[in-house]
């Protein structure tokens, strides 16, 4: 049967469906609105908060890095040089895929190849250049930087580039 607490339930649920009823059906959308957009705006503004807060840390790691920059002296120079070391080990990232694709060609054509000269050929080329990658080994990776560092170089390679351009103009 019906328990009192059920009972209570069922109370409250018809009084309520009855309080809405009186209400015309534009202020029951109209009250519906308003919770659900002061809901949204609450969780907007968090989002917003949150959005500021990440934008002013990060502004604060940029300022940091050129703050880095500008101090001149030992630390411009060990930026130089790690900007040297980054341009260095690109480069060295760059021949090594070059090589694997020309290993790559190379061997693909020697299987293609019908000309029992050429098929040599290219099977000696192929092996010229995989002992080329084994002498080499593969690069090695990027250093780790803190993000002000990272700043720091963004900002020394826009000041390089500014200056390179600044000189074929």
């Amino acid at each position: 049967m019906c328990t009192e607490d059920t009972s209570k339930k069922a109370q409250s649920a018809w009084n309520g469906w009855l309080d809405e009823r009186d209400l015309a059906p534009g202020e029951v959308i109209a009250n519906w609105l308003k919770r659900h957009t002061g809901n949204g705006m609450e969780i907007a503004t968090e989002y917003a908060k949150a959005g500021l807060e990440k934008a002013v840390a990060r502004a604060d790691v940029a300022f940091a890095g050129r703050s880095l920059l500008d101090s001149g002296g030992p630390a411009e120079e060990a930026l130089n040089a790690k900007l040297l070391c980054d341009q260095a080990l690109s480069a060295d990232s760059d021949l090594f895929n070059e090589l694997k694709h020309f290993h790559a060609q190379f061997r693909e054509e020697a299987a293609f190849e019908i000309n029992p000269v050429a098929f040599e050929a290219k099977g000696s080329a192929a092996r010229r250049v995989q002992r080329a990658l084994e002498i080499l080994g593969e690069p090695p990776p990027a250093p780790q930087r803190s993000p002000v560092e990272q700043d720091a170089l963004s900002i020394l390679q826009l000041r390089q580039a500014k200056s390179q351009l600044a000189k074929r103009i």
